[in-house]
């Protein structure tokens, strides 16, 4: 038993996808909120808002990915033995402990922000929790229940500016249905196969391109500002899965779903420039090379 093991339990290369997920809210909140969130001049309590809001989805984040591992371990033991979990470097009483700390952790670090944002943290728990224990064995409810804990994830953010503004909504359906088709093209990552899992994820992330165009309606969405990032999230997204749609073996289906991952990093940059402007784009978008980069040490899927 290690400390690196347990690390691993929490996929860290994915974590950083969700910082993106708070920084693109911040930005969204800072649009709709006379208590603008400006980065480079916080003052202490906004310093401090932010801190929690991203220790909070750190810790949730963490501890949904290891409970996929909790409840996993069976079918990882024949997949993936290598995994901490089914080689027996962490014990499955340690880990529930651990995930359970790291959810509590999570929740409190919320609770600290705003009642809502500790509501929200509470739901996104209870969301992993129904994903990890039943949802994502099924076609359709999995890819929705996973959407909807990067929504409310997104949502997190946006809880900083106490308002519940018009385009919430069509904000938070974004990553929804981006991670939904993330999730159902991961169904055959192992053995691959799954044509029609691929078609439809494609689908899925043109709903999702269309839901940040159509933001355009909104007077505190720049379009112009968000264009760069958005065309650079189509070619890191869509051209991955269009070379596993035509070879649809395990190692490319993994690779489209790896690409995946990682580029919603660059959507939610593509929201917060829209929102907030080039630099907090810019922002997010830094989370990506680091994301890579502690990819090349731990598994993103």
């Amino acid at each position: 038993m290690s400390f690196k093991s347990y690390i691993v339990l929490t996929r860290p290369a994915n974590i950083f996808t969700a910082h993106a997920d708070i920084i693109a809210g911040l930005a969204i909140a800072g649009a709709y909120s006379s208590k603008q969130v400006d980065i480079f001049r916080l003052t202490l309590p906004q310093f401090v808002t932010v801190i929690c809001l991203l220790l909070s989805t750190t810790f949730l984040y963490s501890g949904g990915i290891a409970l996929n591992d909790f409840f996993d371990v069976i079918i990882d033991a024949k997949e993936r033995p290598e995994r901490p979990l089914p080689s027996g470097k962490v014990s499955t009483r340690n880990a529930l402990i651990f995930i359970l700390t790291l959810f509590v952790i999570g929740i409190v670090a919320a609770f600290n922000v705003a009642v809502e944002s500790g509501i929200i943290a509470v739901v996104i728990a209870l969301l992993c929790l129904s994903y990890n224990a039943a949802a994502k064995h099924r076609i359709v409810l999995g890819p929705v229940n996973m959407g909807l804990c990067r929504g409310m994830n997104l949502a997190l953010g946006v809880s900083a500016a106490g308002v519940m503004m018009p385009a919430f909504w069509l904000i938070v359906f974004i990553p929804i249905a981006y991670i939904a088709g993330v999730t159902l093209m991961s169904k055959n990552e192992v053995y691959g196969g799954g044509g029609i899992f691929i078609k439809t994820a494609i689908m899925l992330y043109i709903v999702a391109i269309a839901f940040v165009i159509s933001l355009v309606v909104f007077k505190e969405f720049n379009i112009l500002k968000t264009a760069p990032f958005l065309i650079f999230f189509i070619f890191s997204s869509f051209i991955p899965a269009l070379i596993a749609l035509r070879n649809t073996t395990g190692t490319m289906i993994q690779n489209a779903v790896k690409f995946g991952v990682l580029s919603l990093i660059i959507l939610d940059a593509a929201l917060a420039a829209g929102f907030g402007g080039l630099i907090i784009g810019v922002v997010a978008l830094a989370l990506l090379p680091v994301s890579i980069f502690t990819a090349k040490r731990f598994s993103v899927t």
